[in-house]
């Protein structure tokens, strides 16, 4: 299961999955998904797989990525 966020500011989408994937967190940017050039920027998570407590240490270390861009 997945879930789509768009982003409403201008922030490096690529910059804060790297940040997030040294913290042992993978989450795509939406431009991985687009054929042609890309029209929105934003995140894709999953959310299927990952117990309670994992989803929230990702959305604690999400906020942190954000807050650091």
């Amino acid at each position: 299961m997945h879930i789509a966020a768009v982003a409403r500011a201008s922030v490096d989408l690529d910059r804060v999955t790297e940040a997030l994937l040294r913290q042992n967190l993978k989450i795509h940017t939406l431009s991985r998904y687009y054929l042609e050039a890309q029209s929105r920027p934003g995140l894709i998570f999953g959310y299927g797989a990952p117990d309670l407590p994992e989803i929230q240490r990702g959305l604690t270390l999400l906020r942190k990525a954000f807050l650091r861009e």
